[in-house]
């Protein structure tokens, strides 16, 4: 499994330039996280997912997609925000 970590970590980062992810090994055994990009500052959650699914339509087979967990995508200051306290 971790070697698809790094695969979908790498795949991310090519196709969302300068993006940052943060992604796990979830106790389900899946990946899921974050996903962390500026680009996402003008779309709204659907358009983001529409793209993130897009991309790992594109890019991955269907038995690694099974493999995917949520994957958040926010924008920097959103990330920042949520982790205020």
């Amino acid at each position: 499994m971790e070697k698809f970590l790094q695969k979908l970590t790498g795949l991310l980062r090519k196709q969302f330039k300068g993006s940052e992810s943060e992604l796990e090994i979830m106790a389900s055994g899946r990946v899921g996280g974050f996903l962390i990009w500026k680009g996402f500052a003008s779309l709204d959650q659907i358009d983001r997912h529409a793209r993130l699914w897009k991309v790992l339509s594109e890019n991955l087979t269907e038995k690694e997609r099974s493999k995917v967990s949520p994957i958040l995508t926010m924008t920097p200051e959103e990330i920042a925000y949520a982790r205020q306290d």
